[in-house]
């Protein structure tokens, strides 16, 4: 599997992850983009590590790009990963907004 994100790629101030999630587009893009790196680099996945989407719109743009790579996935059998909070705190943080 390949990985992408880490402390220091998520906080890094530039916002990357959110303008990711922001649109479908920008996501339809990237999840195009994964699966063809996996295929042409042979990986068997990905691992996302953004630590952590804090805002209600990054919460509802990190659930869509799941969803969007669950899809896209599905059909090569690719593994898909994510890293989760091990705090109280950042789960409590984490959750969607109602």
């Amino acid at each position: 599997m390949i990985a992408i994100g880490g402390w220091n790629d998520s906080n890094d101030g530039s916002g990357k992850y959110s303008q990711l999630v922001a649109s479908s587009t920008n996501i339809n893009i990237f999840v195009n983009s994964v699966v063809a790196f996996l295929q042409l680099y042979k990986f068997d996945g990905l691992d996302l590590d953004w630590e952590y989407p804090r805002t209600a719109a990054d919460k509802v743009g990190f659930a869509n790009l799941i969803v969007a790579l669950k899809n896209a996935f599905t059909p090569y059998g690719f593994l898909l990963s994510a890293a989760v909070p091990a705090s109280q705190f950042t789960v409590d943080a984490g959750r969607t907004l109602s």
